[in-house]
């Protein structure tokens, strides 16, 4: 191969110079600059608050609200909101509060809250043979399509 460039990758050039292959890659160059706040002002040190500990905080999720609210007495429900001013309570709260309200009076928001509390109903199927029966299976090919309600 005569001396001259030779193109590696789309990041790496390498050159021959008398024998001798030189790299020049500038995403080693990036790496190796590891300095990104040469003044060491802000980040965690001054802003703690902004520090995580690590840990994802159930408190925060919804399912979590709707097992603390379902579980009050209907005083102390009716009473929660009035207690938590808008600039108190998480949104996931607020999402809580709303439907285990809602499903009070809703079947379907009773069940959706009962389904994250609770677990799921068990769902049964109709088995005979080796097959199970009751479940409609569509084949679907381009344009074409081909039904079999039988399986």
């Amino acid at each position: 191969m005569s001396s001259g460039s030779v193109i590696g990758s789309s990041h790496t050039i390498i050159t021959r110079k008398g024998g001798k292959m030189e790299q020049d890659n500038p995403t080693t160059n990036q790496v190796n600059d590891m300095n990104r706040n040469p003044t060491g002002k802000g980040g965690f040190g001054d802003n703690p608050q902004n520090r995580s500990n690590g840990r994802w905080s159930g408190e925060d999720s919804v399912p979590y609200q709707y097992n603390k609210l379902i579980r009050m007495t209907v005083t102390k429900f009716k009473e929660w909101l009035k207690e938590h001013s808008e600039d108190d309570r998480t949104v996931a709260e607020e999402l809580a509060y709303n439907a285990v309200l809602k499903a009070r009076t809703d079947l379907k928001y009773l069940v959706e809250v009962t389904d994250r509390t609770s677990g799921r109903a068990v769902q049964t199927m109709k088995h005979e043979g080796d097959l199970i029966t009751g479940i409609k299976v569509e084949i679907v090919n381009g344009t074409e399509s081909e039904s079999d309600e039988g399986i």
